[in-house]
């Protein structure tokens, strides 16, 4: 079931789009909203790969002052994505510090956040954490990491699916289900007692 957590308003980014090549009906996205939904999908997959870092330093490279921090945050606020990009984008400028020369980022926080290049360095205590704080505090509204947590706790048979990568019609629903929090349990287990 997929759960809306945000105000994200989409006709503003097709009303944006311009035309691609000769083609009457392809669209393409302005380059403010192609770096705007790549943060954000780099979000939703918690950075965790290099990746989506690679298309942000891009963007960010290729635009620089076509970028505007100050529009992009204040879309993000009126459309609750803004907890999502200063996470993304901190992240980001924290392991690559040196693109302040490029274009600064004045929302820097103080929270060092795990990236897949500190985690080997990171204990697996401050790696759960942050999963919990990425998974259901990133959000900008109570109603919307309450939506995410009742998801999380009660997903569906594709969410289950999805994070056991096993195929959605293999066992049963209460079975998979089982299999999950034995799984997401032992993790935990380990993430708290287990010396690395």
């Amino acid at each position: 079931m997929l759960v809306a957590s945000s105000n994200f308003n989409i006709e503003k980014c097709w009303m944006n789009a311009i035309q691609f090549n000769d083609y009457r009906y392809v669209k393409q996205l302005s380059n403010y909203d192609t770096f705007y939904m790549i943060c954000l999908h780099g979000w939703r997959h918690n950075l965790d790969s290099p990746k989506y870092y690679i298309d942000i330093i891009q963007m960010i490279h290729e635009l620089k002052d076509g970028i505007n921090y100050h529009t992009l945050l204040e879309d993000a606020k009126d459309q609750k994505t803004y907890r999502r990009l200063v996470r993304t984008l901190c992240t980001v400028y924290q392991e690559f510090f040196y693109l302040n020369d490029v274009l600064i980022f004045q929302q820097q926080n103080q929270k060092k956040y795990p990236t897949i290049f500190s985690r080997s360095t990171t204990t697996r205590v401050d790696l759960y954490k942050d999963f919990i704080s990425y998974q259901f505090f990133s959000y900008d509204s109570f109603a919307h990491s309450v939506k995410e947590f009742r998801t999380w706790v009660f997903p569906s048979k594709r969410d289950i699916s999805n994070e056991l990568n096993n195929d959605i019609n293999r066992n049963s629903y209460v079975f998979d289900f089982i299999f999950l929090y034995k799984q997401r349990l032992s993790g935990m287990l380990r993430a708290l007692f287990v010396k690395t």
